[in-house]
């Protein structure tokens, strides 16, 4: 979900778009979350633990809450779930329309942070209609915790009473170290970030034409303070804690840099109080 300067409108924001969350500083944190939702999910609604079959057969729904281009939207349609996928930009959402699958629709929703309030088309969907929420790599584009604050309450109107929020954001070591994924090497005052600082990040997009290629995004720097703060704020509880993988120097599948020792992506999986 993002503002009118879309660094994934461009060539390179779409060659990123493709790679669908399988470069290795990201996947480190999402190739545990579809066992961990069913667990939570499982145990809040008082069921045996679930497979995608019995979470397709029970047709539990899902929000992708700034699905973009759809890599999320599908990722959460894989693992089972009937996806509702919904963002700000027309542009992307034509994008992730491109690749149809039966059990996703998108919407296109405007959400405007106005006079210290929030303008949201959340509005169209009615209370207490989601088993699940999710939203990867939203919040840290946010430069306002009211703003933040004012969605979680939002998504906390649309999810079951039973249902559990997850989200995917930067960690707060993502800007101070050099990653797989990442890089912060022409950001030298990244490692001084304060909460909701402005700052730049590369990310690696290797093409057969320029193995050096990157994509720079902006973000916006949040601890774990005050994420956490946020949630509680909404009415949230943490189901466990933040979910902050690093790499086992045993996994061959990259050559792992800052990953070794530091998670540069963390998930918050919170259920309402």
């Amino acid at each position: 979900m993002l503002g009118e300067k879309n660094p994934y409108d461009s060539e390179l924001g779409q060659q990123y778009a493709q790679l669908e969350h399988t470069e290795p500083t990201t996947w480190l944190v999402l190739e545990d979350l579809p066992k961990l939702m069913a667990q939570h999910l499982a145990h809040k609604k008082r069921l045996p633990l679930l497979n995608k079959q019995s979470i397709q057969a029970l047709k539990w729904q899902a929000l992708d809450y700034g699905c973009g281009s759809g890599a999320s939207t599908r990722f959460l349609a894989k693992c089972g779930y009937f996806v509702h996928g919904v963002d700000i930009s027309a542009s992307e959402l034509m994008a992730a329309q491109q690749r149809p699958h039966p059990n996703i629709q998108y919407r296109h929703i405007t959400s405007k942070w106005k006079n210290g309030g929030l303008q949201n088309s959340l509005s169209s969907y009615k209370p207490t209609c989601f088993d699940l929420v999710y939203s990867s790599f939203v919040f840290l584009i946010l430069s306002s915790k009211a703003e933040i604050i004012a969605i979680f309450q939002e998504i906390y109107r649309v999810l079951k009473n039973d249902g559990i929020f997850v989200f995917v954001v930067a960690s707060e070591h993502l800007c101070k170290y050099e990653w797989v994924s990442a890089s912060n090497q022409r950001y030298p005052r990244n490692p001084l970030a304060r909460s909701g600082k402005e700052l730049q990040i590369d990310l690696r997009i290797p093409t057969p034409e320029n193995p050096n290629a990157f994509l720079t995004v902006t973000d916006y720097y949040w601890t774990d303070t005050d994420y956490q703060n946020m949630l509680r704020a909404a009415g949230f509880n943490l189901l466990q804690a933040p979910h902050a993988p690093i790499a086992d120097p045993h996994d061959t599948r990259a050559a792992w840099k800052a990953e070794l020792q530091y998670p540069p992506y963390v998930a918050y999986i919170a259920e309402k109080m």
